[in-house]
């Protein structure tokens, strides 16, 4: 199993657990850097999902749900720098990267999707949903975004062309 496989399949949805995250729509991964971010939705901002704690051949990651170590081998000391490169949204719900590494926020408080490019600049890419709740790209680079409010699923087109993919949900 490669690592990157391993990681996928055993690390990041055990980190989820440990964070006591609900859902794994509160994450947005970026396999290539291997970046995984946390919205925190009452601060309406991008912030560190879990304390990592380095020491010579091990990593350590605490929450209060637990404690899950890993051993690796680090060449010279971490330097962490947490900074916030994005704010200013409207209940936070789903989060995805785009091919680009563009990040995309659903606004259920607002109805609508950010973009957040990867110096922080927030725009509004789409609009008119109904309580944004999860997000995902296709390998065409369309998005497709969960309403909770309506039930229906919208697809939104890489130009920000909105319509209704799927419907009738309960």
């Amino acid at each position: 199993m490669t690592s990157n496989t391993w990681r996928q399949r055993w690390l990041e949805p055990l980190s989820r657990l440990l964070r006591g995250e609900a859902s794994p729509r509160r994450q947005a991964a970026r396999r290539r850097h291997r970046v995984v971010l946390h919205l925190e939705e009452l601060e309406s901002r991008l912030v560190p999902s879990a304390t990592v704690q380095f020491s010579t051949g091990a990593e350590t990651v605490n929450q209060s749900a637990g404690t899950f170590s890993i051993p690796v081998t680090l060449t010279g000391a971490p330097t962490p720098v947490v900074t916030t490169f994005a704010s200013g949204f409207s209940g936070p719900e789903g989060e995805a990267f785009d091919a680009a590494g563009n990040l995309y926020v659903a606004n259920a408080g607002a109805n609508t999707v950010s973009k957040v490019t990867p110096a922080g600049v927030v725009s509004t890419f789409a609009s008119g949903f109904n309580e944004p709740t999860g997000e995902a790209f296709d390998a065409a680079g369309n998005l497709y975004v969960a309403n909770a409010g309506a039930n229906t699923v919208s697809k939104v087109t890489p130009a920000g062309v909105v319509s209704t993919f799927a419907s009738g949900f309960s």
